[in-house]
């Protein structure tokens, strides 16, 4: 009776410490939160090392092992990927871009992908592809394979065309295109432009001597 009381202490004993590791592990195997500086995000990261944000109790982002890190970068996320970068809208937490490489252009960001950029400007939510483009306040306008397309406000107002090989837009926000070898200014009815009246000689040295002209550019933005 004496040993098996004995053996049933030592039994509890056992028990108890496994309990106590247990709980122990459980305890510290807990997400980690760390506070955004001078913002109401939070990164959280679980114990496997998947990281997402949470604003207050809301998940933002849903903790992923897609995501090595997540900083911000003038008011959006930058989270780092394996394969390069990725853009998170603060507001839904969504990728805006993908791309090998992101980086901040003064009041827009530029991700590049492959040979390709990828523009996003937050100010209007507008995101294009292109192998060349331009921006400037309101209007942005890229060539992506062989079309060219010409936005204003983050909307587009130039259905993508490949009827010419350049397109510039003036200071005036008029158009000027370069029709076959000749450079003609264009009116826009629609989202579609019409070329209109040929550009002179004179005309068109005054253009080239502009800001932003740039002969290597398919794409330009005149001032």
């Amino acid at each position: 009776m004496k040993k098996f009381f004995f053996l049933s202490i030592v039994a509890f004993g056992m028990i108890a410490a496994m309990t106590f590791v247990s709980c122990g592990e459980k305890k510290s195997a807990q997400n980690t939160e760390e506070p955004i500086v001078g913002t109401d995000y939070v990164v959280v990261t679980t114990p496997t090392g998947a990281k997402g944000i949470k604003k207050g109790d809301a998940i933002l982002v849903t903790p992923t092992d897609t995501y090595k890190s997540i900083a911000v970068d003038n008011g959006m996320f930058l989270a780092k990927t394996d394969g390069g970068y990725s853009l998170l809208d603060p507001e839904t937490g969504y990728s805006v871009l993908d791309a090998d490489t992101i980086s901040w252009k003064s009041f827009y960001f530029e991700g590049q992908k492959s040979e390709n950029y990828l523009v996003y400007i937050p100010a209007y939510k507008c995101r294009f592809a292109a192998q060349a483009y331009a921006v400037k306040g309101g209007f942005a306008i890229s060539s992506f394979n062989g079309k060219i397309t010409a936005y204003k406000d983050g909307q587009p107002i130039i259905e993508p065309t490949g009827d010419f090989a350049k397109m510039a837009i003036l200071p005036d926000g008029k158009f000027l295109v370069l029709k076959g070898k000749s450079w003609v200014t264009a009116t826009l009815k629609g989202k579609t432009l019409f070329p209109s009246k040929a550009v002179t000689p004179r005309d068109l040295k005054k253009y080239q001597k502009m800001k932003g002209w740039d002969e290597k550019s398919p794409v330009m933005i005149l001032e």
